[in-house]
């Protein structure tokens, strides 16, 4: 093994070249956390673009009761949560704090939009505010995953978010925030598009294994979702863009 006093240097004698895998998102708030990689505490990097996801599991619609609608408020308002939601929700925004990156892209489910049914409030109106207070504006939308070259039919959440305080990246003297972002709407809707028939990925041109029978086509899109398609006979659905205050 290596010292952890070389572990904490990304550049220092011992430590290996293998990047680092964090054991625990709520260790990131610090400049130096557990790496399960080296097997000590490593230095925690900056990085210019954050990409997250935290544990959906107490506001899924897959894991009753859902707290969103339960009345008892959005359970990111809590520290901890039965399900890890707030504990790594938290640890996210405690990197976000110190680290500041210039862009956050954060995906979850869709019923972190979910309102609670005694105060009108939805877990993302957590995420919103508490990304506001660190000087981020963002964009949210909602879209199917397979719109985008995942092999699952499911609605997913995303939220762009984008440093416009202090931010040494981005240079919005010359190009606002709404303009930015309108630019990224435009090149969600023009990048989704048709998947071709998975058994144009799997398989090679003149296959006779599918030139012969449409057995394997049908067998491939029951592994990806679950049900029975003709090649090519997937419904897609539209992004749907939140307004930002």
């Amino acid at each position: 093994g290596h010292s952890e006093d070389a572990c904490m240097s990304a550049s220092g004698p011992g430590h290996s070249e293998d990047a680092c895998t964090f054991v625990d998102i709520a260790d990131l708030k610090a400049a130096s956390a557990r790496c399960a990689t080296h097997g000590c505490n490593c230095k925690v990097p900056k990085c210019g673009i954050f990409v997250c996801c935290t544990s959906c599991k107490d506001f899924s619609r897959l894991s009753p009761p859902n707290r969103a609608v339960s009345g008892r408020g959005p359970v990111l308002l809590d520290a901890t949560s039965r399900g890890g939601s707030a504990d790594t929700f938290h640890g996210m925004l405690g990197y976000v704090s110190w680290a500041r990156p210039a862009i956050i892209l954060f995906e979850n489910v869709e019923a972190i939009n979910d309102t609670d049914s005694a105060g009108n409030c939805s877990n993302i109106d957590v995420v919103l505010s508490e990304l506001a207070s660190r000087g981020y504006e963002c964009q949210q939308m909602t879209g199917d995953a397979s719109l985008y070259g995942v092999p699952q039919r499911r609605m997913r959440f995303y939220l762009v978010a984008v440093l416009v305080v202090a931010n040494a990246e981005l240079d919005f003297m010359h190009r606002s925030v709404h303009s930015t972002f309108q630019t990224l709407r435009g090149l969600l809707k023009v990048c989704a598009r048709r998947a071709p028939c998975a058994s144009q990925v799997l398989f090679r041109v003149g296959c006779p294994r599918l030139s012969e029978t449409t057995t394997y086509p049908l067998q491939i899109f029951k592994l990806f979702d679950g049900q029975s398609h003709h090649a090519g006979s997937f419904e897609w659905c539209q992004l749907v863009f939140h307004p930002t205050p």
